[in-house]
């Protein structure tokens, strides 16, 4: 960053020099401040989406499942409360870590599904191969 510093009277070169420095530190706390509220959203965010996964997939979800989110869920918002930045981080992946272990286990439950529902003829289909017979020799391939 460039520190650029204009005034019409003319200042001493400790006046400059602490200016520069102030400037400095402020930058450097305004990073801290910056990279604070973005953890902050990003578990608020989290926690949204968990609320949101929860509700969206209550009829998939088992006890067990649901428990879990509601443990990670509890964990990170007492974190937000404590403004612990490390704690609200290890909490943020921990509950990330569950909404993913959550997600593998739906998509495989929906993958065994769908591949069962595969293995069965469709009840429609076989119905229409019920139907008139066409022999192949009274039609020609061009």
């Amino acid at each position: 960053a460039k520190i650029t510093i204009t005034a019409s009277t003319k200042l001493s070169k400790e006046e400059k020099e602490r200016m520069i420095k102030d400037a400095e530190q402020f930058a450097e706390q305004d990073k801290k401040k910056r990279e604070e509220a973005e953890l902050r959203n990003n578990a608020d965010s989290l926690l949204y989406t968990a609320e949101r996964t929860k509700k969206d997939l209550a009829d998939k979800l088992n006890q067990e499942q649901t428990g879990k989110i509601d443990t990670a869920v509890s964990a990170l918002k007492d974190a937000l409360a404590t403004n612990d930045m490390a704690q609200i981080k290890a909490k943020t992946d921990e509950l990330q870590k569950v909404l993913q272990e959550v997600g593998t286990v739906i998509y495989q439950q929906a993958a065994a599904e769908r591949a069962k529902q595969k293995g069965q003829p469709n009840q429609e289909a076989s119905a229409t191969k019920k139907g008139k017979v066409v022999d192949s020799e009274d039609y020609e391939v061009k």
